[in-house]
């Protein structure tokens, strides 16, 4: 959308009003992986979605509700409230402008908490890459914050974005305190990590991100499908 005069944007809306808002976080990522990882990842894909259809993707947001991570250098998190009213105006703004269905394309997981009514709007859709594979490349351990899937994608994409001698796994976190106890939206990774890894990260492979880049970008083509021609699945 950068390249793109308000004239095109507005010729483009008409043949197709389907837009991809990708959405990130600029948060700790444990010893190995960059604060960007989350926007890095969501912007690639969705620039990736945008030259395979004629959908147009705007710029990645990159930050957004990671206040579980505030305790780690580098973080930096919008409130609740703040990251709502951010959704809120790109919604708004986006409608003005004759976009009927807005696709948030999400790499982190926390930004989906701030959002209740927003994603029951008609016309608004919310995916997830990270829900889309299963257990197809890893099993749950290795496939939470800065784990090997994760780790896997972001290196493909582009290998300087891990630093290989740095991958570790969960370091547990000395805190006697009871996570499941906490409510999600009140947790903090320090409560259960001491390095910031969640889990496992130790059999992360670039070659094995080239995979999951494939099968996201089809499970993503194939909702994008039902959603412009089917309406909300």
């Amino acid at each position: 959308m950068n390249n793109l005069t308000f004239l095109e944007f507005e010729e483009k809306i008409k043949k197709n009003p389907t837009v991809i808002v990708p959405l990130g976080s600029f948060e700790q990522h444990g010893p190995a992986g960059y604060l960007g990882a989350d926007y890095i990842v969501a912007d690639y894909l969705a620039k990736k979605i945008s030259q395979l259809t004629d959908i147009i993707s705007l710029p990645c947001f990159p930050f957004g509700f990671s206040a579980i991570h505030s305790n780690f250098a580098g973080t930096i998190s919008l409130s609740a409230e703040v990251y709502e009213q951010v959704i809120v105006s790109i919604i708004q703004s986006l409608k003005k402008s004759g976009v009927k269905n807005i696709i948030f394309l999400n790499g982190h997981g926390g930004n989906r908490m701030p959002l209740k009514e927003e994603l029951c709007l008609e016309g608004i859709y919310f995916i997830e890459w990270f829900n889309l594979t299963g257990n197809q490349f890893f099993t749950d351990e290795h496939k939470s914050h800065a784990g090997s899937e994760e780790l896997s994608l972001l290196a493909y994409i582009n290998k300087d974005y891990v630093t290989e001698g740095m991958v570790q796994n969960m370091v547990p976190s000395e805190l006697k305190i009871n996570w499941k106890e906490i409510k999600p939206i009140e947790r903090k990774a320090e409560y259960l990590t001491e390095n910031g890894v969640f889990f496992k990260a130790d059999q992360y492979a670039p070659e094995i991100g080239k995979e999951i880049e494939q099968y996201v970008i089809e499970k993503i083509l194939e909702k994008i499908s039902c959603i412009t021609n089917c309406g909300r699945q």
